[in-house]
């Protein structure tokens, strides 16, 4: 069984409409109405965005940061 806190979830404003596609690049999520489904990494809320980068263990601030940008995220600090 798939362990519930390592599950990517979308976020509500950016599921769905223009997001949807907006990469190409899908990923399992737990989408708004509590299904796992593909959906598009631009969907993803900004936690399991930053869970989905660092998936292999390893952080880069800076490409990470970039794809913030290009997605519209917030940037995160060195320290987050």
């Amino acid at each position: 069984m798939t362990d519930r806190k390592q599950l990517l979830k979308t976020d509500p404003t950016r599921e769905g409409g223009r997001m949807r596609g907006m990469t190409g690049i899908y990923v399992l999520a737990v989408g708004t109405n509590g299904k796992r489904d593909a959906h598009d990494i631009a969907e993803l809320d900004a936690a399991s965005f930053t869970k989905w980068l660092r998936r292999d263990g390893s952080e880069n601030i800076l490409a990470e940061n970039t794809l913030r940008i290009l997605l519209g995220y917030e940037q995160q600090g060195e320290s987050q």
